[in-house]
Parts: C-alpha cells; structure tokens; sequence
C-alpha cells in the first residue's frame, strides 16, 4: 500500500501499524486528536506526502529527519511551538504548511530547505525571521499572515522565485528597499500593518498585479 487515508477520526495517537507499512508514500491523517509524532515515524522512509493538520500536535519527533524523500508536510492548525531540529534536515521538502499554531520563531537552519516553494507560517506569534531566509531559492509562494513581525530581514530581497507574499497583520513599519531585486512577484499583501511610506519600488516590479497595502498609515 502507498496511500492510506485516516482523516476524520478520533485517534489520539498515530496506530502503531502505521510503522510497519515500509512502502507507504502518503499518509493522511487530517483531523484527528493526535498529540504527537512519534520516533517511529522514521520508518517511514518512502513517505512523500503527510498531512496532519487540524489535530492537537504540540511535538514532532526529531527523527522526523529521516523523511529524504518527503515532499510535502502539513502540519497546519495545530498547538506547535517550535520546530524540532529534524525539521530543518528534511532537504527535499517543497510544501511546508505550519499555519495557525503558536511558533516564536524559526533556527536559522530554515534556510537549508532550499527545495521549498511554498511556505505558509500565518497565524503563529513570530516576530523575527532569519536572516538567511534568502536562501530559499525557489520559494515562490510565503504567507506570514497575522503574526508579530516588525521587520524584514534584507535577505528577503534574495528570494528570486517569489510571486506571491502575503504579510498582512503583522506590525511592519517598512518594507527593505531590497524587495525591489525580486523581479517576478504577481501578488504582495502588506496590509493592516504600520507601513508609513509605499516604496519607490513598487513602481519599478514588471509583474506585479496585486498590491494591497490598505490600512497602513501611509504619508500623503
């Protein structure tokens, strides 16, 4: 078996059979009351796809990091606070969704998945990013929705793949004036920040075909 799917129960553990099924690839286990990912999950070494959002995960395993071939991690709307440092050593990873769970901050590993291209981190309490986020190539889609951040790391200027940047509700006062290096993003969302000036830049990114930057106290 390669797929199983186990969304939509009341399990609050991952079942131990799970571990013994060598050849798995996607495992769906959204919805549930799992609290943790245990060791074991490093059997699973074929794995490409795991989806357990919406349970009440509050720690991964750091084994976590034997998952080479995982492509895709889904641990959205849960009670999260950190990232084990396994995390930062799935190098193959392109989706990581980790929305709505109560993360401060991320090591400054997060720039060693350079594989991402989608990284979805709203709805946590972050207030810093790190600086070598620029790392992250091939990032083409980052929403940081609603979290604490007050400022971004100039290193976000790097992100040359970008097409979509979400950052609305945060508490930005600016955007880097190196921003305007990133030549290919269609859409940026900054508003409800506390952005006083609209960058020149802004002007100046061929590509852009949504700007929302409203309630931000912008100067006349």
């Amino acid at each position: 078996m390669k797929t199983l799917d186990l969304a939509h129960n009341h399990l609050s553990e991952m079942p131990e059979y799970l571990f013994t099924m060598k050849h798995l690839e996607n495992l769906d286990l959204f919805d549930n009351k799992i609290k943790e990912v245990p060791d074991e999950i490093k059997q699973l070494k074929y794995l490409r796809t795991l989806v357990l959002a919406f349970n009440h995960i509050h720690q991964v395993s750091d084994c976590i990091s034997s998952l080479d071939e995982l492509r895709e991690l889904n641990l959205t709307h849960n009670r999260l606070k950190e990232m084990p440092l396994g995390f930062y050593k799935i190098s193959n990873v392109k989706r990581v969704l980790l929305a709505n769970n109560e993360l401060t901050e991320f090591e400054s590993a997060l720039g060693s998945l350079t594989e991402l291209k989608r990284l979805s981190i709203s709805r946590n309490k972050l207030k810093t990013l790190p600086d070598n986020i620029g790392n992250l190539k091939k990032l083409v889609e980052f929403d940081a929705d609603e979290n604490k951040l007050e400022i971004l790391p100039n290193t976000i200027g790097d992100l040359e793949s970008l097409e979509v940047l979400h950052m609305r509700l945060n508490k930005l006062t600016e955007l880097p004036d190196s921003m305007g290096q990133i030549k290919s993003p269609r859409e940026l969302d900054v508003d409800y920040n506390y952005i006083t000036e609209s960058p020149v830049w802004l002007k100046q990114l061929p590509h852009l075909k949504n700007l929302l930057i409203d309630h931000n106290p912008l100067d006349d």
